[in-house]
């Protein structure tokens, strides 16, 4: 890590989970973190092939997976290769930044993810019983001896691995660890595009909005994407 104890973190990888999260979705998340974030912090981007982000004006490592089936390519942060120490706040490429991120930024816990937006709002909010809930576009930790073995079975056995998770990162997350959960720890500010902006408005306090699965960020025509997805 840099001058900070603090990396915002980001991965990117060959067409995954398609073509168009491109060099340029990486570049929007660091503007959209550089203008909300007044900590100290760096950002790191984990990427396949470094040489695609040449000249960036943020850090950019390699991205060393043993599997890249799906989202397993990401647990490669939790690795000690990946050389994070401190604290690690891990935002998925859709995520679009629309507020200060003080709050989530603060979080000291040993880790924080997002629940489903829709069981959440239907009232299962115990994650003991209802690990399902857990997702992982945007993830706060601390590197230790728990998360290094998130990636260290990946690491001893890929192939087992593929099938017993499907490609789902957060399969580790639900069956290993009890996380924190964002809407408990930061109410209101993290925000569904599908699920909490049908009127096309920004959440009042939302400081994340997950544009999960589709639409794609570049693909939402509202003035909302168009002043902070920049």
């Amino acid at each position: 890590m840099g001058q900070s104890n603090l990396a915002v973190v980001c991965c990117l990888w060959s067409d995954w989970p398609a073509p168009e999260w491109s060099e340029e979705y990486v570049y929007r998340l660091y503007r959209g973190v550089k203008r909300n974030l007044s900590a100290p912090h760096d950002f790191i981007c984990f990427a396949d092939d470094p040489a695609r982000l040449d000249g960036a004006p943020f850090e950019v490592r390699p991205l060393k997976a043993v599997s890249w089936m799906g989202c397993l390519p990401k647990l490669y942060v939790y690795s000690p290769e990946a050389g994070l120490s401190g604290r690690v706040l891990l935002l998925d490429l859709d995520n679009v930044i629309t507020g200060p991120l003080d709050d989530i930024a603060a979080y000291s816990g040993d880790m924080c993810v997002r629940a489903w937006f829709r069981g959440w709002d239907k009232g299962l909010r115990d994650k003991r019983k209802h690990p399902e809930l857990i997702d992982g576009d945007m993830i706060s930790f601390r590197p230790s001896a728990e998360t290094d073995l998130l990636w260290q079975e990946l690491k001893d056995d890929p192939k087992g691995c593929e099938q017993k998770t499907g490609g789902r990162e957060r399969w580790y997350i639900r069956e290993r660890l009890t996380p924190d959960l964002w809407q408990e720890v930061v109410p209101g500010q993290i925000a569904s595009w599908k699920n909490h902006m049908q009127s096309g408005q920004v959440p009042q306090n939302a400081r994340i909005v997950s544009c999960h699965g589709y639409p794609r960020p570049h693909e939402i025509n509202q003035d909302w994407i168009r002043e902070h997805w920049v």
